[in-house]
């Protein structure tokens, strides 16, 4: 599903910080709910848009925790998406 954050960022000229903090927020609501793919989901979005920014640093060892608490079901989209951000 796309949150208010997937839909700013395809707006033309989006504001990148509020962005940011959209998904800050998503992240921290979903940790405290243990609502772990979507946790993920987040912080892989997260982490695309610091890139995009050229942040520092942009959040992969958050990413790289949540990513590791999946025992299984690595052929997921959104564990492949995460992944790839982490090579």
């Amino acid at each position: 599903t796309m949150s208010r954050a997937d839909v700013m960022l395809l707006m033309e000229d989006p504001d990148l910080p509020m962005v940011e903090s959209l998904y800050e927020t998503a992240i921290e609501t979903t940790r405290q709910f243990g609502l772990d793919m979507v946790q993920l989901q987040a912080s892989t979005r997260l982490v695309s848009l610091r890139r995009r920014m050229g942040a520092h640093p942009d959040g992969s060892d958050e990413l790289a925790a949540v990513y590791a608490s999946f025992q299984s079901g690595q052929d997921e989209p959104d564990l492949v998406a995460a992944a790839a951000l982490l090579r």
